[in-house]
């Protein structure tokens, strides 16, 4: 069930475009503790997060 509530913060296409090199999808059940498990200990950098969903670079990728 999508929680997050007005419009999304890029057009699909367009951030689909805008990927380059590997990247990673993890389903989780509580985006906000994922979060925070990759930043503070694998210490990723957060591009964007909302309560549906959330892009975090690490390692040079996003």
């Amino acid at each position: 069930m999508k929680k997050r509530i007005g419009d999304p913060w890029m057009p699909a296409d367009q951030y689909g475009k805008s990927l380059s090199g590997l990247g990673l999808s993890l389903l989780v059940v509580d985006i906000e503790i994922a979060v925070a498990f990759q930043t503070e200990v694998r210490g990723a950098k957060v591009i964007y997060s909302d309560p549906d969903m959330a892009i975090l670079e690490a390692q040079g990728s996003n």
